[in-house]
């Protein structure tokens, strides 16, 4: 059970403000955007965003991952009554998130990262943000791209804020995952590591 204050603080406050979370198993290639709708003693309930042709193996799957903002959660076991999940906080595991930095996430369409590929060294890359900290980023793509698998490096990589310049930055892809919004758009989130820590 979770008996941490500030934990407990950063799960309510991420219910109040309704902001995305995201659930992920050990048998299903795509991680599930959804949201907390209650915090509840000893469990969480959270908003059923499973399609049914994922529900059989996630229901199999025998570890599942829940990441809060900066906080990493793991459990081995989940129980539904088709509407919600109830992730429950009894015998949970914290796992420390591989950023170690507040994240900062945006939902619209004014951030951006642009880049110049690395393959050709002409076209213009522009992805949406999805989140942000001073040591990492992640970007929306449509497709999957051999541009982003792990290990493909990015220099001068500008992040926009409504058309200006926020911030720079080098850095290489670390992780590339399948991902379902709230809106039911599947999407790849490409997950980049910055070479070192920049200012928010």
């Amino acid at each position: 059970m979770i008996t941490n204050q500030t934990t407990l603080d950063t799960l309510k406050e991420t219910a109040q403000s309704k902001t995305p979370i995201f659930l992920s198993t050990d048998d299903v290639d795509v991680v599930f955007q959804t949201t907390i709708l209650s915090v509840e003693g000893q469990h969480l309930i959270l908003d059923n965003k499973v399609p049914p042709e994922h529900i059989s193996r996630v229901v199999a799957s025998k570890k599942f991952y829940l990441q809060v903002q900066m906080l990493r959660m793991e459990t081995s076991n989940i129980h539904s009554d088709g509407a919600h999940i109830i992730f429950p906080l009894a015998n949970l595991n914290e796992i420390e998130d591989n950023r170690g930095a507040k994240r900062f996430f945006f939902e619209g369409d004014d951030v951006f990262l642009e880049v110049i590929n690395p393959f050709d060294q002409e076209t213009v890359l522009k992805k949406s943000v999805m989140d942000i900290s001073t040591t990492g980023i992640s970007i929306k793509s449509p497709m999957k791209s051999r541009l982003y698998e792990p290990g493909t490096r990015f220099t001068d990589m500008k992040i926009l804020v409504n058309g200006e310049i926020y911030n720079r930055a080098d850095g290489e892809v670390i992780y590339n995952r399948r991902f379902l919004d709230l809106r039911g758009k599947y999407y790849y989130q490409v997950g980049l590591r910055f070479d070192s820590p920049v200012q928010n």
